[in-house]
């Protein structure tokens, strides 16, 4: 079990895409006897004070809420937003986000981008040796207000939100995204 993170913490597994390109519904497939979907909230369960699904539905049965996007089909910044919202109206201080199909992530990943966010930005994305993995990410829901404003202005990429917020980066190692680990 991974180290829980300081604060009060909302864990948002971003579940909302159609999976066009994978070809069926990725949250399911499986891997080792286990659904990827069900993976990550093992993972990310014992890093965040409570988990839920941005999702229309939850189709692996994980019983956790669900947040429906504001708009399906707007990509991950939508599902996000949402989660924002709920974790604000919910008295969350902070929402990590980790994306349904990347079970592999560190089992202190929230610690670390808890640490990042030490530094005094208002999010903090991860990233493996130079490239950023954006859909992992801690952000002050107290900042939210910032990214609703960019959503409807059209904003819709989560490696956007670097340019509105002060962002820091939280590293992992490489051979954390690889079977078995």
């Amino acid at each position: 079990m991974g180290a829980k993170a300081v604060g009060k913490t909302l864990g948002l597994i971003l579940a909302g895409g159609q999976s066009r390109r994978f070809g069926s519904d990725k949250r399911l497939a499986d891997l080792q006897g286990s659904s990827l979907i069900a993976r990550v909230a093992v993972r990310a369960a014992p890093q965040v004070d409570w988990l839920a699904l941005s999702a229309a539905n939850d189709p692996a049965r994980l019983l956790l809420p669900l947040i429906p996007d504001p708009v399906p089909g707007e990509g991950p910044l939508g599902g996000l937003l949402a989660g924002l919202r709920w974790a604000s109206a919910h008295g969350f201080e902070f929402l990590a986000s980790l994306p349904c199909d990347t079970p592999f992530f560190p089992s202190d990943l929230v610690v670390r981008l808890h640490q990042a966010l030490a530094s005094g930005v208002d999010l903090a994305m991860a990233r493996s040796g130079d490239r950023l993995h954006a859909a992992f990410l801690l952000m002050r829901v107290a900042r939210r207000q910032p990214v609703e404003e960019a959503y409807l202005g059209g904003m819709r990429r989560l490696t956007a939100l670097g340019t509105i917020l002060r962002c820091a980066v939280a590293d992992f190692p490489d051979e954390t995204a690889g079977p078995g680990r």
